[in-house]
């Protein structure tokens, strides 16, 4: 279960927020200062809604359901209903979920009572529509509005002076944003991936100046994006990301010398953006280098790079790389394996790399190709790099290497839920330090449905 919490600095106390615990990670965690997200203990959960008491309602199922007049946080099934249904006093909710049974909800009602709200989550409502009455709840910090269907959201949102998040993620049908958008001056994290309708930024659009996190993805048809962007300056985020094979491509003209602007930038997604990377291959690398402060670049599925220029290897503080399906990438800078903070090298499936260009540096890893070998100086190896790994697709080869059982335990491979695919290569006729069976049962992947490989196992 993850949980959301704001300092005090945003007049927000942990426990305004601590019942709230299934709210989407906007960012990685190292991406704001003003926001944290984590993972709770089911146990640690469990007394803290213990503590809270009777501030916490849960009438998502029949035996949880007790009408109570101290409730302050709320999960609900049923936003069609009114909040007084559930409680003698609505105006004390701060913050509401609701866990909608799938069925399209045309006119929600169940939160315009709760003028003091701070907290709204609806998106396993399944909404036709947001309500004008939604521009009441002037209070509101966090606003989950995802798959909203219809072509419009009310101007009345832009009311909400005090909204510092605003997903809309996944709105397809969304054919603009309202025009006074830009009035939400204290607005950080903004999600309009999906909404691939949209074909114009608003004007005022500009003057959200306090955005640090923006994702556009896959918004096909949007126009007008480098100009929105250049006054964005405090953008710690943004993900540009597109699908390679749509006919319609995004507008990024531009974009290249608006880059120098975005300085404060952590995480760049410029994943599927042939537009961009079939400019001048100079020229926006050259200005992406100067983002000093980029930790996170991800050029993959752009088929038509063929290299990278040596100005990326200015990017000091870049931790992962991403190069994923670059299918004509031939050649990596022969000085990338001086980048000292570079820990994650993505090259699957770029099926004309030189590997021979493939940067040699201790603390790199190669992902998802990774090869055992011994440690520096070390009587040890250096499988304990993949202890904070959590890839889609693995390979670990040469695992004769490993020199210890415990070695193969610290990696917690169980643990690493996001594989799909994984594959343990021995060297054949190789004589390893820990006997092939033993170290197997150290390495039990985690329940994966397809794509396990073991290679030149003795049994």
């Amino acid at each position: 279960m993850r949980w959301f919490l704001c300092t005090a600095g945003r007049g927000i106390s942990v426990k305004d927020w601590a019942g709230v615990r299934r709210l989407p990670m906007p960012i990685d965690e190292k991406y704001g200062k003003d926001v944290q997200f984590f993972t709770m203990h089911d146990l640690l959960h469990d007394l803290a809604r213990l503590i809270m008491g009777d501030e916490l309602l849960d009438a998502t199922t029949k035996c949880n359901y007790i009408r109570g007049r101290n409730h302050r946080y709320a999960f609900l099934s049923d936003c069609s209903k009114p909040l007084s249904s559930f409680v003698t006093y609505p105006d004390k909710i701060r913050a509401l979920c609701f866990l909608g049974g799938g069925e399209t909800v045309h006119y929600p009602a169940g939160f315009s009572t709760a003028k003091y709200l701070k907290v709204l989550d609806l998106q396993e409502c399944s909404l036709e529509k947001l309500p004008p009455s939604i521009g009441q709840l002037k209070l509101l910090r966090y606003l989950n509005a995802q798959g909203i269907k219809d072509r419009v959201i009310p101007g009345c949102v832009t009311k909400l002076s005090k909204l510092i998040f605003l997903s809309l993620r996944g709105s397809c049908e969304l054919l603009a944003l309202p025009e006074s958008i830009g009035k939400m001056e204290g607005l950080m994290y903004l999600d309009l991936s999906g909404c691939s309708k949209i074909r114009k930024l608003p004007r005022s659009f500009g003057k959200l100046e306090s955005l640090i996190h923006l994702d556009l993805s896959f918004c096909y048809r949007i126009n007008g994006i480098p100009e929105a962007l250049c006054s964005l300056t405090k953008l710690q985020y943004l993900n540009l990301s597109q699908k390679w094979d749509v006919e319609e491509k995004i507008n990024l003209q531009g974009l290249s010398e608006v880059f120098r602007k975005l300085i404060e930038l952590r995480y760049l997604n410029v994943s599927g953006c042939t537009e961009l990377i079939s400019t001048d291959l100079d020229e926006l690398f050259g200005n992406i280098s100067t983002l000093s402060n980029l930790e996170h670049l991800d050029l993959s599925r752009n088929y038509e790079l063929e290299n990278i220029p040596d100005s990326i290897c200015s990017l000091r503080k870049l931790h992962t790389l991403d190069l994923t399906r670059c299918q004509n990438l031939c050649r990596l800078p022969g000085n990338m394996g001086h980048m000292e903070n570079l820990k994650f090298l993505i090259v699957n499936m770029c099926i004309s790399l030189d590997r021979s260009t493939l940067p040699i540096n201790k603390s790199l890893i190669p992902l998802p190709n990774f090869v055992v070998h011994a440690s520096e100086g070390e009587q040890s190896c250096n499988l304990i790099l993949l202890k904070d790994v959590n890839p889609p697709n693995l390979e670990i080869s040469r695992l004769e290497n490993v020199t210890s059982v415990e070695e193969a335990r610290r990696i917690e491979l169980r643990g690493k839920t996001s594989m799909v695919d994984l594959t343990l290569d021995w060297t054949s006729g190789t004589k390893g330090f820990v006997e092939d069976m033993e170290l197997l049962g150290e390495l039990k992947p985690p329940n994966i449905s397809y794509g396990l490989g073991y290679k030149d196992i003795t049994v």
